[in-house]
């Protein structure tokens, strides 16, 4: 929306909405940052669509308007109070244009308009975010008064809303770095506190055991061992690997008799500890022990001490096992707290996370990545390589990029992705189950333990698909402007060659006219009155012409007033003859032929009579015979065929025949502008018909007009 400020001094915002727009500034972290080329860019782009010397990316904080990017313009910021984008900020939805400041009293006495850069044309479209606060403007200035077109004013507002993605898309990134380095911090954390609990349980003089109940239903029918350590399988006898994962009645079936599993039972119904003494059978000897059971989360920490030497100092070992099982105790928790901050951070990022091993194997699917892929995460990990959901060709230019640098061969596989690890995010495609494709910002990041041992990879992908519809948007608007410009230049080139030839036989006529004059009037009569009717036909042709560029112009502009109602076209027919046909010095005339029962139709009177006057005017023009029209009512569609007999269109030309300003090399000699059937094509299509042509050269040509009998509703 354009808005033009009125010349009264406009109402600034309350504080508490400044202090909060403030805030919103501050979050960006953009202030006083080092140009960048995506928003220099911008600037360009915004300068060369409003033709103007200046333009500027300003954000204004409290005291100040600072430029991230300015175009044209030397300094890098000005005070607030000389800003025009202090203005603009306070109507964030609307465009502000100050058509010549030198008259407007608001910034008569501006430095910026009575010094450099002497400023008199100003429009700004504010920078809004997504919380509605405006942080500055794109705007563009000019040293003399000048309007913005619709298309101009569009364009700048579509390039402001892409400096608000690219704004947005850095401070996203910038969290990112945050959010990756935070889940290092934790991973580091984790790590140390598993080789300290690793630590503690190895050299643990007590051999202790992690049960995890194992349910049916609603009962325990066994335990499975979690973790156990050195001291236990040296009591056991049996390899630590061989009871992790394992169940306790597997491996020692002899506990649903000896007590141990009804005691392991109570343990967990109570959630009481529970400690005792008592020997076992173990490799062929007969050892004492002190077993602990201690309830942890829905398992058991079993501890025990061989007793058999040491029964002497009991109560030293029984306070031993006591703060063991304490330590022990915290450290889970610790483990468990970490854990749960990690979960927490995958499952709540606004961006997608997936986390590998060093290998390629899927560790972690945050619910983000879930969505962009189209997998459930329990289908995902454990699967070898994440790299099956980007686009193939993406990976191949990389990997042919990568290989150039390198000077060796780089696969697109996930040592790719190695390779790539830690560098600069970069643009990919991902292929979600479904077949939907997202374009993406992904940062790639090597996971290290304390000595920086890779141990690890994980990957963040931010969805850019606004930025990107906004880009093609932005290139479809530009195309759209260079087509504009070409078919202008041409116009005007047609324009000046098609009136040059009438407009010099208008003067030469009038020129004889005049010598005519000064003969005598009988002789001189019949002399003056064939120039007239040939000045008469001139201007004739140049008012049909002016016409025809007109009806383009209005086409390309889309605004052709269409008006259909309910007509016979055998009357409509009936006056396009009659108006334009009869009375012809060569006494031709039109051939009209009708087939099937009349209906009426949804026409436009005005547009299809200028379509049949033209069609019916060619085949007169390009002919010496006739020109025939058949009008066939078919079940669904009227159909229409003007055909005559003359020139014909060489075959070779026939594509080219709707073209703007197109004319058949063998018809250059006679009069016409090349935009008839440009227009008529147009009309009739505005019917929801079509128009085609066929020819032969030098046999004759019959077009074709077919327009479907549909109702019509506003």
């Amino acid at each position: 929306m354009l808005w033009f400020l009125p010349d009264s001094d406009m109402t600034t915002s309350t504080p508490e909405k400044e202090s909060v727009r403030l805030h919103a500034l501050t979050s960006y972290n953009i202030l006083d940052t080092l140009p960048e080329q995506e928003y220099d860019a911008i600037t360009q782009i915004a300068s060369h669509i409003c033709q103007t010397p200046i333009s500027l990316i300003s954000l204004l904080d409290d005291h100040r308007q600072w430029f991230k990017s300015a175009h044209g313009l030397a300094m890098s910021q000005t005070p607030r109070q000389d800003a025009f984008c202090s203005h603009a900020i306070n109507e964030p939805d609307q465009l502000m244009v100050v058509t010549d400041a030198r008259i407007d009293k608001r910034f008569i006495t501006n430095p910026l308009v009575t010094g450099e850069p002497n400023i008199v044309f100003y429009a700004g479209m504010p920078l809004v975010d997504g919380e509605g606060q405006a942080l500055g403007t794109l705007c563009v200035f000019d040293r003399k008064p000048r309007q913005l077109d619709a298309q101009q004013q569009a364009s700048l507002e579509a390039l402001a809303r892409q400096v608000v993605s690219l704004l947005q898309l850095r401070r996203s990134q910038s969290q990112l770095a945050e959010v990756s380095q935070t889940l290092q911090t934790l991973n580091q954390e984790l790590h140390r506190s598993n080789q300290t609990l690793q630590t503690i349980v190895d050299n643990c003089p007590a051999g202790l055991v992690l049960w995890k109940a194992v349910w049916k239903k609603d009962r325990i029918i066994d335990f499975q061992y979690v973790f156990t350590n050195s001291k236990n399988a040296t009591f056991t006898g049996l390899p630590i690997e061989q009871m992790t994962g394992n169940s306790l009645k597997s491996l020692f079936p002899e506990v649903a008799k000896d007590g141990l599993f009804k005691r392991l039972l109570t343990v967990i119904e109570t959630r009481q500890q529970q400690q005792y003494q008592q020997s076992y059978d173990f490799n062929q000897r007969t050892a004492w022990g002190e077993f602990t059971l201690t309830p942890c989360g829905d398992g058991i920490l079993f501890s025990f001490q061989d007793i058999t030497q040491l029964k002497k100092t009991e109560q030293e070992l029984k306070i031993h096992t006591d703060n063991l099982t304490q330590l022990v105790s915290e450290r889970t928790t610790e483990i468990y707290q970490l854990s749960a901050l990690q979960k927490a951070i995958l499952e709540h990022a606004g961006v997608a996370i997936i986390s590998t091993d060093t290998e390629g194997l899927i560790q972690t699917v945050n619910p983000a990545a879930e969505k962009l892929v189209g997998y459930r995460a329990d289908e995902l990990i454990g699967q070898h390589t994440p790299i099956m959901f980007y686009d193939p060709i993406d990976l191949d230019n990389k990997a042919k990029k990568l290989t150039e640098q390198l000077g060796q061969p780089v696969k697109p596989t996930f040592e790719l992705f190695k390779l790539l690890a830690d560098s600069q995010a970069d643009n990919y495609t991902i292929c979600s189950r479904d077949g939907r494709r997202t374009p993406v910002v992904l940062t790639r990041t090597a996971l290290r333990d304390e000595s920086g041992t890779i141990t690890g990879y994980v990957g963040m992908a931010t969805d850019i698909t606004t930025q990107k519809q906004i880009e093609l948007l932005l290139q479809q608007s530009l195309e759209r402007e260079q087509e504009l410009n070409k078919l202008k230049s041409k116009f005007v080139t047609t324009a000046s060659h098609e009136f040059r030839t009438p407009l010099a036989t208008i003067q030469s006529s009038v020129e004889l006219v005049k010598l005519y004059l000064e003969q005598p009037r009988e002789a001189a009569q019949p002399v003056i009155q064939r120039h007239l009717a040939s000045i008469e036909n001139q201007i004739l042709n140049v008012s049909d012409m002016l016409s025809d560029m007109l009806n383009v112009a209005k086409i390309e502009a889309g605004k052709i007033d269409y008006n259909p109602q309910l007509i016979e076209i055998d009357q409509l027919i009936h006056d396009v003859i009659r108006t334009h046909f009869t009375e012809r010095q060569d006494k031709r005339t039109v051939l009209v032929t009708v087939n099937g029962q009349p209906q009426l139709t949804y026409l436009d009177k005005k547009l299809m009579t200028h379509v049949l006057g033209n069609l019916l005017s060619n085949a007169f023009k390009f002919s010496t015979e006739n020109p025939e029209l058949h009008v066939d009512f078919e079940q669904k569609q009227l159909v229409l065929t003007v055909v005559d007999k003359g020139i014909g269109i060489p075959a070779s030309e026939l594509p080219q025949l709707f073209n703007t300003f197109f004319r058949a090399s063998n018809a250059v000699t006679i009069q016409g502008s090349g935009l008839g059937l440009v227009i008529a094509r147009q009309f009739v299509e505005l019917h929801g018909g079509s128009l085609t042509i066929g020819s032969e050269e030098n046999q004759g040509t019959h077009c074709t007009i077919k327009i479907p009998y549909q109702s019509y509703s506003c």
